[in-house]
């Protein structure tokens, strides 16, 4: 089965830090590369690192995020995805990462894509969507994104699975609280500034701060940074973000937003870190109350959690992790999935 997958461009594969769709990708290609009936090939940056045995096609030189002498991104997209359509017909399946992007392409070729919806469900989007709704096969990260928006073309649902020999097992915590990932209204990171303050606990942050919500950070986060109590380390690389979180007593994860999956979730699991989240998304997938961690409706809930999460066994977190989100597990239900598109596009095709 010959595989095309078209990666994003704002980050390598993996990502260096913050990018949360760049290492499931990782992650899935290292488990494509041990399969010998699979032939994959990715569209990606040049400086990604791509596992033996994957062809790598370079469609920038560096993340376009960070590279400072890019003006205009948008025209690598652009160019990425004529390259790819152009050589669509040597492939079987091509898969999607780059969401809406791609779909006014598919009219000019008969090769099935999947389209992995690894966005937010916002109205822009779904407004593409359904246009070319028959163009493309969904699959969806969490069953909350199938029934937010029930009418789309799905494939499959999918969960990420991680590599559970990267994250070693933190049985001796310290005694703060962490949050990682984007810092943002969605994420809400001022409130789980707000809940360690609450509680009298340190927390630690790490993550990233997009132009788009520096106006958030300056306002929410800052003002409360002090070393101390608050403590916020930017962006961490991988090693550094497993003994991150590892050592912390547990992971805070306020939301906003309709939260698609949510990576760390599980990450933070595996290393034996229980979760505090909020109802919101995908978390009651992910999070089993009570079990792994605590599933929450609003501030208070939040606070109340911290004070129990010594109920929680660290060993249960590691457990429940590997029995439901393993990558070897994600990857057969890849290959069971691109079979089901192939079997549904030729019925359609007929």
């Amino acid at each position: 089965m010959k595989i095309c997958h078209i990666a994003p461009l704002w980050e390598r594969v993996p990502p260096s830090g913050y990018g949360g769709i760049e290492l499931y990708l990782y992650d899935l290609l290292c488990e494509q590369a041990r399969d010998k009936s699979l032939d994959v090939t990715i569209y990606a940056t040049e400086d990604s690192i791509i596992p033996k045995g994957i062809r790598h096609i370079p469609m920038c030189p560096h993340p376009l995020r960070t590279d400072k002498f890019v003006k205009n991104p948008q025209a690598y997209y652009s160019f990425m995805l004529g390259r790819v359509f152009r050589d669509a017909n040597k492939f079987d399946i091509l898969h999607n990462h780059v969401d809406h992007n791609a779909f006014p392409f598919t009219q000019f070729t008969k090769t099935p894509m999947v389209t992995h919806l690894h966005s937010p469900l916002i109205p822009e989007r779904l407004k593409v969507y359904r246009e070319y709704n028959k163009n493309t096969y969904f699959v969806s990260i969490s069953l909350r994104q199938q029934k937010l928006v029930p009418d789309l073309n799905y494939v499959a649902n999918i969960y990420h699975g991680i590599p559970l020999e990267k994250f070693p097992f933190g049985g001796k915590p310290r005694d703060h609280l962490v949050w990682m990932g984007r810092i943002s209204p969605e994420k809400d990171t001022g409130t789980a500034v707000q809940v360690a303050r609450a509680t009298g606990r340190k927390i630690i942050l790490a993550g990233k701060v997009d132009p788009v919500d520096e106006d958030y950070f300056q306002a929410e986060v800052k003002p409360y940074i002090d070393r101390e109590q608050v403590v916020y380390l930017g962006e961490l690389s991988f090693e550094d973000k497993v003994n991150f979180l590892k050592d912390a007593y547990a992971f805070l994860m306020p939301l906003t937003w309709e939260e698609p999956f949510g990576l760390v979730l599980i990450e933070s699991m595996a290393c034996g870190t229980p979760v505090i989240a909020m109802d919101r998304g995908s978390v009651p997938e992910i999070v089993k109350n009570k079990v792994n961690g605590f599933v929450v409706k609003d501030f208070e809930e939040m606070v109340e959690a911290v004070d129990k999460v010594g109920e929680i066994k660290r060993e249960a977190c590691r457990k429940y992790v590997e029995d439901n989100f393993n990558v070897s597990q994600m990857a057969l239900e890849h290959k069971k999935m691109y079979n089901e598109v192939i079997a549904r596009h030729k019925k359609v095709k007929k």
